[in-house]
């Protein structure tokens, strides 16, 4: 609200809780601010007006004996002019309108590692060797015939003899046999006929 040191409200916020605090960002004006100088002298300066927060982060951390936070903040402002100024926070930091202060609050041990990922291993197929049966060639050209192992499935394959083509082979194979037969007993009979010749004296 206005009027209210916002420095002694965060100190004061940060007493009341056990883990570290974090100021992030802060938005509003800002009438009165005491502000460490940047050089090695190490005083202090007072700036009084209407000044516009730009930025305000820090960290405020416990100590180990239990007494002041250690830490520090620091604020960026912007008078009317559009000048900038800003340094650590050494004193008042008087809100003249209402300023919103975004904290953080960590606690101390309260983090959790995440469990390394699994990595998917997946089964890999070896591949199936051709086994060289004979070799020839063609038009000048070499030849490999191979044939799969017994290891490889052939359910699937489709069947390159049928019923049909076993029917029609055995009868060809009738045919063929039959007319070898009756060609075979012509041949004898002319074997076993004698010859009758006439010779006219």
């Amino acid at each position: 609200m206005a009027g209210e040191d916002i420095a002694a409200r965060i100190m004061s916020f940060s007493q009341g809780e056990p883990g570290a605090i974090c100021v992030f960002s802060a938005c509003g004006l800002i009438s009165k601010a005491t502000l460490r100088r940047p050089n090695s002298s190490g005083g202090t300066v007072t700036y009084e007006g209407r000044y516009e927060i730009l930025s305000l982060s820090g960290s405020l951390m416990p100590a180990d004996n239990g007494g002041s936070r250690a830490g520090g903040i620091v604020v960026s402002l912007a008078d009317p002019d559009g000048r900038v100024l800003g340094g650590g926070m050494a004193g008042l930091l008087v809100a003249e309108t209402p300023v919103q202060v975004v904290l953080g609050s960590f606690l101390p041990g309260n983090h959790k590692e995440r469990p390394p990922k699994r990595q998917r291993t997946e089964p890999v197929t070896p591949p199936v060797p051709a086994i060289p049966v004979s070799e020839g060639g063609y038009m000048g050209q070499d030849l490999t015939f191979v044939s799969l192992p017994p290891s490889v499935h052939t359910g699937d394959l489709p069947s390159l003899v049928t019923n049909e083509g076993l029917a029609d082979q055995e009868a060809d194979n009738n045919v063929s046999t039959e007319g070898e037969s009756d060609d075979d007993s012509d041949d004898d009979d002319d074997g076993d006929s004698p010859s009758n010749l006439e010779i006219a004296g």
